[in-house]
């Protein structure tokens, strides 16, 4: 995907022309330059799956991972959706804060490594002019025009639904954030239980301290964080293609647990039976 994402940037190809003019994306600029979405339909499905496929590339062990990280980064950059770059940040927070020192140490070699190679085919010339100038955004969103537009239309939705109490069905939900999606069409009795739930899920998951010595628990953790983060700026993060990523990683999370629960209990049983 980033090896494409980063083709596409730079040789506009017919077919994907074609395909953001019969869409409406309204992103396409003559002789290159557009925000890249590679293999995806869009630039937001593609920035949620780069963001936790970079995640997941710390737990590999392989030498491709380098290459791999070089392209994935630029591409993942090149794709100017400052949500899910503030998303992996913040997953990258969270991994290394809940891992163990040993790992720790680990995870920060393997990150100045992937940063040695990334940051001078960022800061080259064809890449480094649209990337910063979407960084510089991040210091000042008042002034960013995007920033403004989304902000009134979450203003006017939540007016809207603010008394919206049975809600207005599933699927029907269409705003940039994906708790307001869940208020219009759940109400706020079904986003009370739904939420409530998720909530309660999620804090489970977090309070078990094994990821702290399993690089790939915490890593999906971490996932889960970065998918958590864009709720606010995202109104698929839960039933779109971001919500394939955060339900999937749930189910690995709460299956990894359980086997972790288990192996304790056998354990526990073949000490009882030796003594």
């Amino acid at each position: 995907m980033g090896i494409y994402g980063v083709y596409q940037y730079l040789t506009s190809p017919g077919w994907d022309v074609l395909w953001m003019v019969n869409t409406g994306q309204g992103d396409y600029k003559e002789g290159g330059g557009f925000r890249l979405f590679s293999t995806m339909q869009s630039i937001e499905p593609f920035s949620a799956f780069m963001a936790a496929g970079l995640m997941i590339l710390f737990t590999d062990s392989g030498f491709l991972r380098f290459p791999a990280a070089a392209v994935g980064y630029l591409a993942f950059l090149l794709s100017l959706v400052r949500s899910a770059w503030l998303g992996w940040l913040g997953g990258l927070l969270i991994l290394i804060g809940s891992l163990k020192a040993k790992y720790q140490m680990r995870l920060f070699v393997i990150i100045l490594a992937m940063a040695i190679l990334v940051i001078p085919v960022v800061a080259s010339g064809p890449f480094s002019e649209k990337i910063g100038a979407r960084l510089q955004t991040l210091s000042n969103v008042k002034e960013d025009d995007s920033f403004s537009a989304r902000q009134e239309n979450l203003n006017a939705t939540f007016e809207r639904n603010l008394f919206n109490v049975l809600g207005s069905g599933i699927g029907l939900g269409n705003s940039d954030n994906a708790i307001l999606s869940m208020l219009y069409s759940l109400g706020w009795i079904g986003v009370i239980g739904y939420a409530g739930g998720l909530v309660v899920l999620i804090m489970q998951l977090f309070q078990h301290p094994e990821g702290g010595s399993n690089l790939f628990l915490g890593t999906a953790r971490a996932v889960i964080a970065t998918c958590l983060i864009r709720l606010p700026a995202n109104g698929t993060a839960i039933t779109g293609v971001g919500g394939v990523i955060l339900w999937g990683f749930l189910g690995l999370t709460i299956a990894s647990q359980r086997y972790y629960q288990d192996r304790l209990v056998r354990n526990s049983i073949d000490d009882t039976v030796d003594i």
